[in-house]
């Protein structure tokens, strides 16, 4: 499967407006050495037919061919997209512009022929403006597939790119658990700041190399820190096509609650992601463990109902048990992997 950057870097974006392709395309023609052979009138003509069937069947043919095939995609990014379109409008107008590709050259070839045997300049001309008019109609039935589909790449180069040939880690939990925190300490680099569609927020993407395995770490703030019940329908769809994406979610709490979120919130939130994501691996972390004793741990687990064996308490503060959390990351994804 294509990775998003390869086919989004390659999109050859639809004209506005058909008179746009058909303006440009005539300003090429002119400038090209058609413009200069004024006493050969036949060559002339040819040659700007052949420059203006070259830039519009090509620009047309790319549009068609250069626009993501779903099918081609990652199924995150495929879901993403199916968001953004209407598949059937998207898939029979990239069709048609690619037939009227075909229609041009077939158009050129008719006049081009009808001038090398035209008798006199003013016939000559008369098959140009042939020409013009056949191709001009041909486009202007696009007029509309043209504004659609432009509108569909816009959108789809705000898509975030996600790597998703190598494992993620989706940190989720409660508002102010310290999420962001955990992410900055146990990545190097500087996370990158990206939009997620459908939605109002920015996802922040660092990477943690462990060994030979390199693996993303994608904060969601404000995406997965409610019940996922409380979200639009559109929203919804558009937070769980993370679920195709290899690897696990780590859900943080705030045992010592100076999030300013119960414990049972917290609870109710996990809860809510295991409903939405049941089959991607967990990794439950405690945060802010320089704030903890014996008895905010015993009322956490007794809370939550977790074995002490199945989380991992840290403090992204202090530092204190980093290490072992990047360790159970290594380990939680290559046993998933």
């Amino acid at each position: 499967m294509k990775n998003i950057e390869d086919v989004i870097k390659d999109i050859k974006i639809a004209p506005s407006t058909y008179q746009e392709l058909i303006n440009i395309a005539l300003r090429r023609a002119l400038k090209s050495e058609a413009g200069k052979l004024k006493s050969n009138l036949k060559r002339a003509e040819i040659l700007k037919i052949r420059r203006i069937t070259d830039y519009v069947s090509s620009y047309m043919r790319d549009i068609a061919l250069k626009s993501p095939f779903l099918k081609e995609l990652h199924p995150f990014y495929r879901e993403l997209i199916s968001l953004m379109i209407n598949r059937d409008e998207y898939r029979m107008c990239l069709s048609r512009i690619y037939k009227a590709s075909i229609i041009v050259r077939k158009i050129s070839s008719e006049e081009i022929r009808r001038i090398s045997k035209a008798k006199g300049n003013r016939e000559i001309l008369t098959y140009r403006r042939s020409f013009i008019g056949r191709v001009s109609s041909v486009l202007r039935k696009l007029d509309k597939c043209f504004k659609i589909i432009r509108r569909y790449q816009l959108e789809m180069l705000k898509l975030p790119s996600i790597r998703t040939d190598v494992p993620s880690i989706i940190v989720t939990g409660a508002p102010n658990v310290g999420k962001s925190s955990l992410l900055r300490v146990l990545t190097k680099a500087k996370p990158e700041i990206k939009p997620y569609p459908f939605t109002t927020k920015n996802i922040i993407v660092g990477h943690l190399e462990t060994g030979s395995i390199p693996i993303q770490i994608i904060d969601t703030p404000g995406l997965l820190d409610r019940p996922l019940e409380e979200k639009g329908k559109i929203e919804l769809r558009a937070i769980v096509a993370l679920k195709h994406l290899k690897g696990a979610i780590m859900f943080v709490y705030d045992p010592s609650e100076t999030c300013g979120f119960p414990l049972e919130y917290q609870h109710k939130i996990y809860q809510s992601i295991c409903k939405w994501f049941p089959n991607t691996p967990k990794l439950i972390v405690g945060n802010k463990f320089d704030l903890l004793n014996e008895d905010s741990i015993s009322n956490f687990l007794k809370v939550t109902g977790f074995n002490r064996e199945k989380i991992i308490c840290v403090s992204a503060i202090s530092g204190e048990n980093i290490n072992l959390l990047k360790d159970r990351i290594a380990n939680l994804i290559k046993n998933t992997n």
